[in-house]
């Protein structure tokens, strides 16, 4: 049925870390896709974050504090947050504001932080 309306449905390479994240981006730059939105499982995430690419981090924090789920993309037990970047990272925040009632934080790679909004 989404096929009618124009969606493609695609099955890619996998290897031993899960999604082969190489063959992934040569089918990309076959369809000329040069920017991707990943919003996907923890394990895809941190893939894509450990290899170096994910270049913006658009971050969404609820107040409402919930007692289970899925860790988020760089979660650190220690410090109980969803985006604890370690020290030798090169993510900056570049803005922050309130969005609804909850915080959006979005962090740049290699950018200084341009201010609060």
């Amino acid at each position: 049925m989404l096929d009618k309306c124009g969606i493609e449905f695609v099955r890619l390479d996998r290897n031993a870390d899960g999604l082969d994240l190489s063959a992934a981006l040569q089918w990309c730059a076959k369809r000329n896709l040069s920017s991707l939105l990943l919003e996907a499982g923890t394990k895809l995430n941190r893939s894509f974050y450990s290899a170096g690419l994910i270049d913006q981090i658009i971050h969404l924090s609820a107040q409402k504090k919930l007692k289970t789920g899925v860790p988020g993309l760089l979660y650190d037990a220690n410090s109980r947050t969803a985006l604890a970047f370690p020290r030798d990272s090169d993510y900056t925040k570049a803005r922050t504001f309130e969005l609804a009632g909850d915080r959006l934080s979005i962090w740049q790679r290699g950018k200084k932080m341009i201010g609060k909004v």
